[in-house]
């Protein structure tokens, strides 16, 4: 067979149905044997800073425990290590961030800790532990609760802001059966179908830190100031509580329309439109949503079912995509109200005189977008 020629063999070869899989080199398993001490102290790190007093930057490592507290929040959980230290939070993170097969933990003195791995070592800065170490007791575990719960404060959460002068605007309220929250122009209520103590309203840092923790809440404990979410490892987060008399919110949410099923293009075409969008406002007339009252200036996005001629906060009207299902609107005042699987609540429109006038003097809107409490 002369070198130009291929055997039966070779092209049955190429014409194969099932080519050979090409062997993938596996990459070895990085093993962090500090990993849960790692876990233990980034889940803490929520009650902490990277600047300011040491007791908000430095947490508590002591009887089994690190703990963390920043005069709002103070989380615990369980760790193995056996020793007493109050280092700096963010620079331990990034030590065991660094470990790799081995590590070693030591501590140098009551103001240095020493992380080595291999050929990396590193010192981390520590605290008196007189100062770090008189926080304050967990609530005892009064109501069994689960992350029910949890699914409920992330979805209102978004109207919480931690920034507002009042109590209101700046907490989240959690009491039997549901979670309330409102930035003053939306009100959400979630359902968790938990029976909880009376109401009480929690900063939003604690929800932030609830929301982003991924362990099973089972417990709830309480007093007068605080509140104290219990997890399956005997991890807790207690915040302390914003004292003030919630309003009674429910006739905000009230309304004797049909609900009809939200269109499938409504939060695309909110999205489409985003980039186009001055001021936050968005109009729904003759069929679209427009930007602007004159349609000859607007960009506009057709879509059925809108009613005629109301403007509403083109963010608040987003927030509502992970939450509702279905909606219904009233002019007077302008208003949606909407439901979902688990959410219920109403987005306030806002005053803007006679939308179908062209006229100019019509750009010079008023604002009057508050929930009539």
């Amino acid at each position: 067979m002369s070198e130009y020629q291929i055997d039966n063999k070779g092209i049955d070869n190429l014409f194969d149905d099932e080519p050979k899989r090409k062997t993938r080199i596996k990459k070895p398993v990085v093993v962090n044997p500090a990993q849960s001490f790692l876990d233990a102290v980034t889940f803490v790190s929520h009650a902490q800073k990277k600047t300011g007093e040491p007791s908000h930057t430095h947490c508590a490592i002591s009887g089994g425990y690190v703990c963390a507290s920043n005069g709002e929040l103070t989380i615990a959980a369980k760790v193995e290590e056996n020793i007493s230290i109050a280092p700096n939070t963010f620079k331990l993170i990034a030590a065991l961030k660094q470990v790799v097969n081995d590590v070693a933990i030591t501590k140098l003195s009551d103001l240095s800790l020493a992380i080595t791995s291999g050929n990396f070592k590193a010192v981390i800065p520590c605290y008196d532990t007189s100062e770090i170490f008189g926080m304050s007791a967990p609530d005892e575990p009064t109501a069994i609760v689960n992350n029910d719960l949890i699914l409920a404060i992330g979805d209102v959460i978004g109207l919480a802001n931690e920034t507002a002068a009042e109590p209101l605007f700046a907490g989240i309220m959690i009491q039997k059966n549901t979670v309330v929250a409102t930035n003053g122009a939306v009100i959400f209520e979630a359902w968790h179908g938990i029976d909880l103590p009376p109401a009480k309203v929690i900063p939003k840092s604690a929800a932030k830190a609830l929301v982003k923790c991924k362990k099973n809440l089972v417990k709830l404990g309480f007093s007068d100031s605080s509140i104290t979410f219990w997890f399956d490892d005997d991890s807790f987060i207690k915040t302390q509580l914003y004292k003030f008399v919630y309003p009674q919110y429910e006739q905000a949410m009230q309304t004797d329309k049909d609900y009809e099923e939200i269109p499938s293009t409504f939060f695309d075409a909110l999205k489409t439109i985003a980039p186009f969008v001055e001021g936050n406002k968005v109009v729904f007339k003759n069929g679209m949503i427009v930007t602007d009252y004159r349609e000859e200036n607007a960009s506009t996005y057709k879509i059925d079912s809108l009613p005629e001629g109301i403007m509403f906060n083109h963010k608040y009207l987003l927030m509502l995509k992970p939450v509702a299902t279905n909606f219904t609107f009233d002019d007077n005042p302008p208003k949606l109200y909407f439901y979902g699987p688990r959410t219920r609540g109403a987005v306030m429109g806002m005053s803007k005189g006679d939308l179908h006038k062209d006229k100019a003097e019509s750009q010079g809107v008023e604002i009057d977008d508050d929930i009539p409490f």
